[in-house]
């Protein structure tokens, strides 16, 4: 939460207030990182890096001036974890 509430306001501070939903999914993806070393389960290094990456991807388009590159990212970085926790959810499923 700190660190979207910090990239908000620096966001805001340069008139780029727009790439906030950029910020949050690179924000989300990025705390998923340490749960693959704390809980010894490298989806969630997977998940984290997906995430993040899009999120990553839509401030720096959005920054370029892409227009609805902050929006389009942050959708894909959603639609993106639903499709990695559903493919590792079915994986497990699959198991003995």
């Amino acid at each position: 939460m700190a660190l979207i509430a910090v990239g908000s306001r620096a966001l805001d501070a340069v008139g780029q207030g727009d790439l906030r939903p950029s910020l949050i999914a690179a924000v989300v993806g990025a705390h998923f990182l340490p749960f693959a070393w704390a809980f010894g389960e490298a989806m969630f290094f997977t998940l984290g890096g997906v995430v993040a990456g899009l999120g990553v991807v839509g401030l720096v388009l959005g920054a370029l001036g892409l227009p609805a590159a902050a929006e389009a990212f942050a959708v894909l970085a959603g639609l993106a974890m639903i499709v990695v926790i559903v493919r590792y959810a079915l994986g497990r499923r699959r198991r003995p």
